[in-house]
């Protein structure tokens, strides 16, 4: 597991001055939206959550949508950001990590 705060570079939105948590051990099954509606609960605002989905993952009938058990989460302050580090959040069942 690994954790990215800062803003070393342009971000994908290509902004700078964002910041961005690497969110680790995510239930395979969680949505981006699951996990803005997560944090949004806590009282802070992500511009941005991004979730990669496993690529060439098939079923037998159709393409999985499970993710690759990550995700990035973009603040514009870097107080949003490192107050989500602090927090022990449990998403789907699984409690998931911040790392630096």
């Amino acid at each position: 597991p690994r954790f990215c705060l800062g803003r070393a570079k342009p971000n994908s939105l290509g902004e700078r001055g964002l910041f961005t948590v690497c969110v680790t051990q995510l239930n395979t099954r969680t949505t981006a939206e699951t996990l803005r509606d997560m944090i949004d609960r806590v009282g802070l605002k992500p511009l941005h959550v991004h979730i990669p989905l496993r690529e060439g993952f098939h079923t037998k009938t159709e393409v999985s949508d499970l993710n690759e058990g990550f995700a990035f989460v973009t603040f514009k302050k870097e107080r949003a950001a490192a107050a989500l580090m602090k927090m022990k959040l449990v998403v789907d069942g699984e409690a998931v990590d911040f790392e630096r």
